[in-house]
Order: structure tokens, then C-alpha cells, then sequence
């Protein structure tokens, strides 16, 4: 039996218990959950891959804009020939496609575990717990690419912090791992530079060929793409010119976005208080402590109360900034710290700080808006440099900061699984309404998948395909991204205009925001979250 297998085996029962409590709590809430957002781009890729394996970009794709090549999305397929397998093999279900996640959702929180007890034995299992009940990661487990990306890198950085590897097979088996990445994101290039940083730490110059692993995937992958479609693909992603302003407020959605998804904060905060001697210092990290858990209590009061009160999103938008920028300072404390203190252990610091912060600088430069699972990718290190807690009863506040991750993951959890739902529950409904009539739909997210799958025709301005006539039925909805123009020549009469409201308290908390959103990544609303606006095609003579 390896090393590794025997270390496993030595897992505390308790923890192995609790991590697959935690693995299993994210299954039970997407398990059947309906396909949400860009679930169906990926969905449709895979199907396309399903189909053409050898020309995995040459496909259309209606996404944001009119039918385009795939080639012009930014994700590279590794991860959906994985999904047009499990699609061929086991159906385009939702329980087939979220089980697959499952996996790599395991993995990550179990990789996560064994880097967490490299350095904090006690506190590993609470740590991971921070992370597997995060409302990032349980929304995140879905058909997109993030918790497979988080797997991966999980096990990249694992590889590179564990020192109970050698040199040589260390480095090889990150380069691996850092070609998995770049061929599941792009956003992996920022692993690069610290598998370089690694490699130069050894001096032993002959390592730098590992990094002919990763160099050498991309070459390849670039190489299959001049097959495919004429050209490489990581090179010719289109860029949006940005501003100076933009590029300020991008990273001001980070950080807001960061505080939202880590109601574990309030940990962080008092540990401040409990370490901090300076007097203003510690008057401050009270401060954030109050505002952290006093508008989580707010909430608490809301959701009981259920007063017509709008302020108690201003008061999370105030909260979520002030957390992020709270954590990432508390970080940086404790980076300097241990720098200072611990000078043998300089490479792995500096490797948790790039880990926090290079993924942020990357997406501030290249993603046009900000999602929780933008964070996610930076969450592992946040909780490793902020969350160890040494002081007097440590466990009772570990145990409060688990329990708020708990109740707003299942809040969220519960809110974004009725959103995604209408659109599955709207095209059964809507299909039975007009069971012989042609019906055509307008936008994407989970509403183009299930549209589609009810035997309704995608819209499209282009030429080359087909149009309504006169008689046909057009759907089209507010909310659900990214609804075309009609055409000038198609008239139309107005059948109904089906308004989808928020009945209970948790629906009032489904929001497209955790997908795309400024720094308040979740809130909530009283106002109708869809509309279905169903028009009858007239003739052009009408």
C-alpha cells in the first residue's frame, strides 16, 4: 500500500463523515435541478462534440448574439467531451450531467481536505466545511466548467505544497495538472508563472522541461484548432476594449463578490479581534464583525418578519464590500506574518497569496462582468490564510460560521432551483397550450434547452435559415439573456403575456445576480422574475 492510500486511511471517521455530508448536501440540490443559465451552452457543445468529436468548435451556437461558430466562446472542450460522453452513454438528463459534477465536486472538497491538514490537522474538516458549504461552490454545481476547474487546480496546488513529494515528480505531475487546466479554462494561464516560480526555486534548471507539458498541450490543442476552423483559438479570443474605469470597477465587483459568498467572515473578524493589540485596529475589526454578522441577523429578522423593508439590500451590498475587503486585508496580514516569521516556508506563502490574487488580476483583465464562481477559484486560499483559529472556544465560533454557511447556501440553493425551474415547467406548459401549432423561441439560458427539447424552433435573423409564417406562435421572455430583434417583416398579434411571480419569501431571493452581477452577487426582489410574452405571427398583408 502507498503512502498516500495508508494517510487516507488514517482519516479521523468523523471527518470522512462530515466530508461527504457536505459533498452530499450540493448533490441533494442540483441532483434534479433544471438546467440553468449556461448550462445549455455547454449542453450544446457537448452535443455538437457528441456528433463531430474531430471539429469540436466548427458548430453553430445562438449564445448572447444570433447563431455564431462555437470557436468564438472562450472555453476550450476538454470538459465537454466528458459531458458528450455521459450524454451518449446515460441521456441529456439533468440527473445523468449533475452526477458527473458530483464527482469533481468530491474530489475538489477531498483534495481540499488533504492540503488543509498539511497544515492544520484539527481544523481540517471545519475548513473544508467552509468550502463545501460555501454558496459558491453549491451553486456552482451545475453543467458549467468551475467545480471541474476547482478539482484541478485543488490538485495542482496540492501537488506543489505538499512537501512530502520529490522534486522532479512533484513538478511533473503539477505540469499535468496545469495542462488538465488550461484545457478545461483559459483562466488556468495564471498557473504558469508559479509553476516557473517553483521550478526556478529548485535550481535545478533540467526542471524547466516540465513546463513543456502544459506549453506543449496548448501548441497542440492550437495546432487541432488551424484543423478545425483555420486558426488557433486561444489567440483569436475576441477582446472588448476596456477602461480605466471599468478595470476599477471590475475589481470593485471582486471584492464585493468575494464578501458574498463568505459568510464565514464574521470567524475571520473576531479571531482579529481576539490577536489584534492595537486598540483602533481592534475597534476596527469589531466593526466588521458587527456589520458582518449584525446584517446576517437583519436578515434572519426580514426573513421571519417579512417587512416591506428595501433597505436590507443596500445594507448587504455595504456588508458584502466590506467583507471582501476585511478578508483580503486580514490575508494579507497573514501572509506578511508568516513571511516574517517563517522565512523556510517563503515559496509556500507566496504561493497561497499568488493563488488569492492572480485569478483576480486575470479576470479583471479579460472577463467583461463578475460571478461568484469567479471567486471560487480564490476561496481555497482565502479560508487557508484567514480561517485557522487558535483561541479559547474556537470551535463554538467554527461551528456558527459553518451553520451561517449552511443557512445561506440553503436559502440560495433553494431560490436558484425554482428559478431554473420555471423555464422547464413554461415549455411543457406552453408546448400542451399549442400542441399543433409551429412555436418558435426567442433568448437562451436554461429557457432555449427545454424549448428546444418541447419540439419549439430557435429564432434566428439569419438568412440562411428558416423564418416564421404567418400562423406560427413566438415566444419570447423578459429576464432570460439574450432575446434578438425581430425581424421588421415578421407581424405579429399579442396571444397572452404570462407573468411569472414570487410567491414565498425564498423565492424572493432568485436572482440572475450570482451569475453575473455587480459586487451584491445575491439579494432580494419583490418584482416578477420572468415574463412570457406569447405572440401570434401574422400574414405580412394583415
Amino acid at each position: 500500500m502507498n503512502s498516500n492510500s495508508h494517510r487516507c486511511l488514517n482519516w479521523p471517521y468523523i471527518d470522512v463523515a462530515i466530508i461527504l455530508g457536505c459533498w452530499f448536501f450540493s448533490l441533494v440540490w442540483n441532483f434534479d435541478k433544471a438546467f440553468h443559465i449556461d448550462d445549455t451552452a455547454y449542453l450544446e457543445m457537448a452535443r455538437w462534440i457528441s456528433q463531430q468529436p474531430l471539429r469540436p468548435l466548427s458548430g453553430l451556437l445562438s449564445w448572447g448574439n444570433d447563431f455564431e461558430p462555437i470557436y468564438v466562446t472562450n472555453q476550450p472542450p476538454l470538459y465537454f467531451y466528458l459531458m458528450a460522453l455521459i450524454g451518449t452513454l446515460f441521456g441529456w438528463t439533468e440527473a445523468a450531467m449533475h452526477s458527473a459534477m458530483s464527482i469533481f465536486s468530491l474530489w475538489a472538497v477531498l483534495v481540499f481536505y488533504r492540503l488543509t491538514r498539511l497544515w492544520f490537522k484539527v481544523q481540517a474538516v471545519w475548513l473544508t466545511s467552509l468550502l463545501a458549504l460555501s454558496p459558491a461552490f453549491v451553486l456552482g454545481h451545475n453543467s458549467m466548467v468551475d467545480i471541474p476547474l476547482l478539482a484541478v487546480w485543488l490538485q495542482f496546488f496540492f501537488i506543489l505544497l505538499n512537501p512530502n513529494q520529490l522534486g522532479s515528480h512533484r513538478l511533473f505531475w503539477a505540469s499535468v495538472f496545469c495542462a488538465l487546466a488550461l484545457l478545461v479554462k483559459y483562466t488556468s494561464l495564471v498557473l504558469l508563472p508559479i509553476l516557473l516560480l517553483h521550478i526556478l526555486w529548485q535550481r535545478r534548471f533540467i526542471y524547466l522541461l516540465h513546463l513543456l507539458v502544459p506549453i506543449g498541450a496548448l501548441v497542440i490543442w492550437s495546432i487541432f484548432n488551424v484543423y478545425d476552423f483555420g486558426k488557433p483559438h486561444i489567440i483569436g479570443r475576441p477582446l472588448a476594449p476596456k477602461s480605466v474605469q471599468l478595470y476599477l470597477s471590475l475589481s470593485i465587483y471582486w471584492v464585493g463578490v468575494l464578501g458574498a459568498i463568505t459568510p464565514f467572515a464574521g470567524l475571520v473578524f473576531y479571531s482579529k479581534t481576539q490577536s489584534t493589540t492595537h486598540s483602533q485596529i481592534k475597534s476596527l475589526w469589531w466593526l466588521l464583525l458587527l456589520m458582518c454578522w449584525g446584517s446576517y441577523c437583519l436578515l434572519l429578522i426580514w426573513f421571519t418578519l417579512k417587512p416591506q423593508w428595501l433597505a436590507l439590500n443596500l445594507v448587504l451590498k455595504i456588508t458584502f464590500l466590506s467583507t471582501g475587503l476585511g478578508l483580503l486585508v486580514a490575508a494579507l496580514q497573514t501572509l506578511w506574518k508568516r513571511i516574517i516569521q517563517r522565512p523556510e516556508q517563503t515559496l509556500e506563502n507566496l504561493t497561497l497569496g499568488y493563488w488569492l490574487f492572480a485569478p483576480a488580476l486575470f479576470l479583471v483583465m479579460f472577463t467583461p462582468f463578475m460571478a461568484t464562481r469567479h471567486a471560487l477559484l480564490s476561496l481555497p486560499a482565502l479560508i487557508l490564510l484567514t480561517c485557522n483559529v487558535t483561541y479559547k472556544h474556537w470551535r463554538v465560533i467554527m461551528g456558527a460560521a459553518v451553520s451561517v454557511s449552511f443557512a445561506i447556501s440553503c436559502l440560495l440553493g433553494a431560490a436558484d432551483k425554482w428559478y431554473a425551474e420555471i423555464y422547464r415547467a413554461q415549455a411543457i406548459q406552453i408546448r400542451k397550450q399549442f400542441p399543433n401549432d409551429t412555436i418558435w423561441f426567442n433568448a437562451n439560458h436554461g429557457w432555449q434547452w427545454y424549448a428546444s427539447r418541447s419540439g419549439m424552433n430557435h429564432y434566428s435573423n439569419r438568412l440562411d435559415f428558416k423564418q416564421p409564417v404567418a400562423g406560427d406562435i413566438m415566444i419570447e421572455t423578459q429576464t432570460a439573456c439574450c432575446a434578438l430583434p425581430l425581424n421588421k417583416a415578421i407581424k405579429v398579434e399579442l396571444i397572452e403575456e404570462r407573468i411569472i411571480e414570487r410567491g414565498s419569501r425564498v423565492e424572493r431571493f432568485a436572482s440572475i445576480m450570482p451569475y453575473a452581477s455587480d459586487f451584491q452577487a445575491w439579494g432580494y426582489s419583490y418584482a416578477p422574475i420572468e415574463k412570457f410574452t406569447i405572440w401570434r405571427v401574422l400574414d405580412n398583408n394583415q
